[in-house]
C-alpha cells in the first residue's frame, strides 16, 4: 500500500502531463481538412485515454491490493559510490551501508 501511494505521489502527476500533453497534440489535428489527420488524431487521443486510464486507474488499483509489500521487488544492484546496495522506496537505517574508510563525498 505504501509502495502504490510512494507511486503515485512521485510519478502520477508526470504521467498525468505527459497525457495531457500527447493528447493536446492529437487533439489538435482534429480540426485538419484530410481524413488521415482526423483518424490519426482519433488514434493518439483515445490511446492515450486508455493508457492514462489504464497506468493510474486499474493498475495502480491492482499494485495497491496485491502488490508488493516491505523489501519484495527490490532490485539488487551493486554497491554505488554512496553506500547504496538496491533500489527502494524509502532506505531503512539497518539497510544503510557505513562509508568505508578513506571514502569522501566530494
Amino acid at each position: 500500500e505504501e509502495r502504490a501511494e510512494f507511486a503515485i505521489r512521485n510519478i502520477g502527476s508526470t504521467v498525468f502531463a505527459g497525457a495531457v500533453t500527447t493528447a493536446s497534440a492529437g487533439a489538435i489535428m482534429f480540426i485538419c481538412f484530410f481524413y488521415f489527420f482526423f483518424k490519426m488524431a482519433l488514434l493518439i487521443t483515445v490511446t492515450i485515454a486508455y493508457s492514462f486510464l489504464f497506468s493510474l486507474g486499474f493498475f495502480m488499483s491492482v499494485v495497491w491490493l496485491i502488490g508488493p509489500e516491505g523489501t519484495f521487488g527490490d532490485i539488487p544492484l551493486p554497491k554505488s559510490a554512496h553506500g547504496r546496495a538496491s533500489i527502494t522506496a524509502e532506505w531503512p537505517e539497518e539497510d544503510r551501508a557505513e562509508p568505508a574508510a578513506g571514502d569522501d563525498d566530494r
